[in-house]
């Protein structure tokens, strides 16, 4: 049985709910900032064409006059409306610049980028348009360009505003709101943590009272004249009569009537999946082990299969199972079940195992391998002994089984 390293049941609860705030809350957080952020900037494309168009309107007459003392005082008081506007500019019909103000909070790599951009002359059009210009990383601008008409005269646009608004401010409260997100989330994974640990320490308590329960001590009393075991135990195990001499000598009475027991009981079950069951729990409540696994051939492919096992934190699950493999050619598992032998094994900690094959009428059906006392007693040979005997009776229980349960399929 390959030893790997195992998690704590706390150390998996805790694992999983960390990931799963971390999942949780990443994902909040990337929807709230896109979010926000489209609203943020639908938000600013509206005040960007609303501010061009007021200030175009409001200010024709002083363009005809080419009054650039009143047009520079109008950019200065727009750009004080807002702190998301960038900068402000008046031009002529030819699209030269007559007045222009920029933002005084605006950082050094903007500013030289609008810098350049307002020394450009741009093309009158008729029509309003606006452009996203790129500045930097997380930055951009909304540049927006409105003609100035005089309607009456009906003629081409005498000039144009141009208003920029800068998105800077949706970086930062995209910042504001990660570094929040920050926050939240260490606080739900430091509750999360403390939340798990207690969960699985109770969950660890009751797994631990019940392979308690499992592995019990329960001495039967050897019963007086009420029994002829080794009668009994030959009507039950009629194949291994040559044996009982040399178990008579090797295992106590306690064990022999134990062994009477299983005889009795373990041939019951009429499913596979109960035998198995039935199998591990016999072999639990007589030899007191930590971990055990029973091998079966696949009915196809004929290689050896871990079909039911526990170790020390209860019950395998299938996935745990199906991850066990046994190499051809190679181990004690392998070689129980090609040779029909079992032996005696020395595993880390260290400590003591037993690989014994599931024989019935000289056919193997299987392995059961058995590994530590719960007391830290090594495995002896009777021990070996009494788990062959065992074995007999589980293998005929398992022919038993699927036998019933293919005729069920026919």
């Amino acid at each position: 049985m390959p030893k790997k390293f195992a998690l704590r049941l706390e150390d998996r609860l805790i694992i999983l709910v960390v990931v799963l705030i971390l999942a949780i809350m990443t994902a909040v957080t990337i929807v709230i900032i896109r979010h926000e952020q489209q609203g943020s900037e639908l938000n600013l494309r509206v005040k960007a064409k609303a501010h061009s168009e007021i200030l175009a309107i409001s200010n024709v007459e002083q363009l005809l006059k080419k009054d650039y003392v009143a047009l520079g005082s109008a950019v200065e008081e727009v750009i004080k409306r807002d702190p998301d506007i960038a900068y402000v500019a008046i031009y002529d019909e030819d699209g030269h610049t007559m007045a222009r103000s920029r933002s005084a909070v605006l950082s050094e790599e903007t500013f030289q980028s609008i810098n350049r951009l307002l020394k450009e002359s741009i093309k009158i059009t008729l029509a309003s348009k606006m452009e996203k210009i790129q500045i930097g990383k997380g930055e951009a601008l909304y540049d927006t360009i409105v003609p100035i008409k005089v309607p009456e005269l009906k003629i081409a646009p005498v000039g144009a505003v141009r208003i920029g608004f800068t998105t800077a401010r949706i970086q930062e409260k995209a910042n504001e709101i990660r570094n929040r997100s920050i926050m939240l989330t260490v606080i739900f994974v430091c509750l999360g943590m403390v939340g798990a640990l207690i969960l699985g320490k109770i969950m660890n308590k009751q797994i631990s009272q019940e392979i308690a329960a499992r592995t019990a001590s329960r001495e039967e009393p050897v019963p007086g004249g009420e029994y002829d075991l080794e009668k009994e135990l030959k009507k039950y195990l009629p194949e291994y009569g040559d044996r009982f001499d040399e178990a008579y000598k090797k295992l106590s009475p306690q064990d022999l009537f134990a062994l009477f027991k299983a005889a009795r009981e373990i041939p019951t079950a009429l499913h596979l999946k109960e035998a198995l069951r039935l199998s591990a729990q016999t072999i639990s409540d007589l030899m007191k082990v930590s971990e055990l696994i029973i091998f079966l051939h696949d009915e196809k492919t004929k290689e050896l299969k871990a079909r039911m096992g526990y170790d020390a934190q209860g019950s395998m699950s299938k996935e745990a199972l199906e991850d066990i493999k046994v190499e051809e050619g190679r181990g004690e598992v392998w070689m129980a079940s090609e040779f029909g032998t079992s032996s005696l094994i020395d595993t880390p900690k260290p400590g003591s195992g037993i690989v014994s094959p599931l024989a019935s009428k000289g056919k193997t059906v299987g392995v059961i391998e058995v590994r530590n006392r719960l007391s830290g007693e090594p495995f002896r040979e009777k021990d070996q002994l009494l788990l062959e005997l065992l074995g007999g009776l589980i293998a005929t229980s398992i022919e038993k089984a699927q036998a019933i349960e293919e005729r069920k399929k026919k």
